[in-house]
């Protein structure tokens, strides 16, 4: 039989000198009669929140590539760091012209010799139901843009998905799941390509 206190969630300011040190900002660390679970801001939904707030901080670092870097010069996204495989793909495996992927051949002048695409099947058809999702007219660069931002939206939510399992790994420990949702690699590398609805779906 466990007993109460066994059931509380761990308090990471009471484990990690760093935790509660950081937590002065916010009133310092949980006291010993403090209440868990009884707001609607639960752990997982916290965690859910910070990761979201760093997806879109990488959103934001992405800039200088969405405005000119992916389309004009060959090295500005690779200074600026931010580079993505995302609009790329977009016209060049033929999903701007609705080339289904794995079933049609993408044309040589539009893939450089990639017949078909590289990607695992469920990421194809991820990109693919992006691609339904981004909205025609424009010029390709606004198209390529729009697709880049469909795609960051949904993978938005593979990042939620994420964090929210790793918070539920273990049932009295959900605050573990910040070292994932604050993490910089989250930031700057979860709109390089499709990697994270992998994540997601492990």
């Amino acid at each position: 039989m466990t007993s109460a206190r066994e059931d509380q969630p761990v308090r990471p300011t009471a484990e990690d000198e760093v935790a509660a040190a950081g937590s002065e900002v916010i009133g310092g660390p949980a006291g010993r009669r403090a209440v868990f679970g009884g707001g609607w801001w639960t752990a997982a939904r916290i965690i859910i929140a910070l990761a979201i707030g760093m997806f879109a901080l990488g959103m934001v670092q992405k800039l200088p590539c969405y405005d000119s870097g992916w389309f004009f010069g060959a090295t500005a996204q690779y200074t600026h760091a931010c580079y993505s495989d995302i609009p790329h793909l977009f016209s060049g495996r033929g999903f701007d012209m609705g080339v289904v992927p794995y079933f049609d051949r993408i044309p040589d002048s539009v893939s450089g010799g990639m017949r078909y695409l590289e990607y695992p099947v469920l990421t194809g058809l991820f990109m693919e139901i992006a691609s339904w999702l981004t909205p025609g007219g424009g010029t390709i660069q606004q198209r390529e843009q729009l697709y880049w931002l469909v795609n960051a939206g949904l993978l938005m939510v593979c990042a939620a998905v994420v964090v929210t399992c790793v918070a539920r790994t273990h049932r009295r420990r959900p605050w573990d799941a910040l070292l994932v949702a604050l993490s910089p690699a989250l930031a700057l590398t979860a709109t390089i390509n499709w990697d994270l609805f992998a994540v997601a779906l492990l």
